[in-house]
């Protein structure tokens, strides 16, 4: 599972209106001293720590001389000279690319010069980059200063402002594609950090983010530490306050899910204890297909077993019977039927024994009592016949 890295892309203006200069911003980053030519002041910056390397990026058809720190930087700011609101111009914007500490400083370098490339100097910008804070005992901050133009630059020199440039739109895009960049070249080193441009809140992270300390708060902090100083800088103080903060969201969500998960493993165990008093679903289905047979009423079909009857006794004085688990009731022979009385036969004529035995077929088949089958025998001229007869 990816983990999360440090991420940061900041953006800010160089103000005339609050006494900035482009010369003096790229000093400043690039640790260097330049020479503002148009209000007469010298930056020097060269005793600032923890610079590790500096360059220029500019489109293929820009002349030589802008890779010439000094120059290029005075130009963009004569160039603002010729504004009607030269007092309010504001002739360059920074950028500030924060790096996760696992990749190398060559891989860090990378990872800017793919961006700054592509993002930045392919829409015309001149970039100059400075990679701060890289390695070292007091390296604590990896970033990279990106000190961009705002004008197009033309064979005479800068001309007019590329107001897209400046949008928000751009800084949501440059936001997207920093990260882009960034996980891109982890994933190809082999690291399973990843980084993530959106705010906590669209991410779906119960957390407050913290504030950006900066060089200066870091240095007070470190005096603190060391007893030089008394007291340290606000913006570390709400740190403090906010990562306290962010731990204790975290030990309640940690309880929270503990708590879920044990509701789940008893809903389980108890779901479980259910199943197990209860008969298996096979047996239950036949159970049930029992009853519904017991149940179920019995329909005869008294003609066509009445068909059955007469055909086997055709067939055989003595029919077995056909109603399986019935046992015929023993028919009374001490006085004769009245069937017999008027044949004048004897009792045991084998005609009255196939009137006896479907007699009692019959009635194992539940006969009602008001209909039944009969065989009686009849002298004729021709000689004794047998015929059907209801009684």
């Amino acid at each position: 599972m990816a983990t999360a890295a440090y991420y940061r892309l900041e953006t800010s203006n160089v103000k005339r209106s609050e006494g900035h200069s482009s010369v003096a911003a790229a000093a400043y980053i690039t640790a260097e001293k330049l020479h503002d030519e148009r209000t007469g002041k010298t930056y020097d910056f060269t005793n600032k720590q923890h610079v590790y390397d500096t360059e220029i990026f500019a489109p293929a058809n820009a002349p030589a001389w802008v890779f010439e720190r000094s120059r290029l930087w005075n130009s963009v700011e004569k160039a603002e000279d010729k504004s009607t609101r030269r007092q309010e111009a504001r002739p360059a914007r920074q950028l500030i690319l924060s790096f996760p500490a696992v990749l190398t400083h060559e891989q860090k370098i990378q990872a800017a010069r793919a961006f700054v490339q592509k993002e930045c100097v392919a829409q015309g910008m001149i970039a100059d980059v400075a990679y701060h804070d890289f390695e070292g005992d007091k390296a604590h901050n990896p970033h990279a200063h990106v000190l961009l133009t705002t004008r197009h630059l033309t064979p005479e020199g800068f001309a007019g402002k590329e107001r897209a440039w400046n949008h928000k739109k751009q800084l949501e895009a440059w936001r997207e594609k920093w990260a882009a960049h960034l996980n891109h070249h982890l994933e190809t080193h082999g690291h399973a950090e990843r980084v993530d441009h959106r705010s906590y809140e669209k991410q779906g992270i119960d957390r407050v983010p913290q504030q950006h300390e900066g060089r200066s708060a870091t240095v007070i902090k470190e005096k603190v530490a060391r007893g030089e100083h008394d007291r340290l800088p606000d913006v570390v103080t709400l740190n403090a306050k906010i990562a306290e903060l962010n731990r204790l969201k975290e030990e309640i969500r940690r309880e929270e899910e503990a708590i879920r998960d044990e509701e789940q493993r008893l809903l389980a165990k108890l779901t479980a204890e259910q199943d197990n008093r209860k008969p298996p679903v096979t047996l239950a289905q036949e159970n049930a297909r029992r009853v519904m047979d017991i149940q179920a009423p019995t329909t005869v079909d008294h003609q066509k077993v009445t068909e059955q009857v007469l055909k086997t006794v055709a067939q055989s004085q003595q029919p077995p019977s056909l109603v399986p688990n019935v046992t015929a009731k023993a028919e009374p022979t001490k006085q004769p039927s009245p069937q017999q009385q008027r044949s004048g036969r004897p009792p045991d004529d084998p005609s009255f024994r196939t009137y006896n035995a479907v007699k009692r077929q019959l009635e194992g088949m539940g006969g009602n009592g008001w209909f039944e089958i009969g065989i009686r025998y009849e002298p004729t001229k021709e000689g004794e016949k047998g015929y059907f007869s209801e009684h």
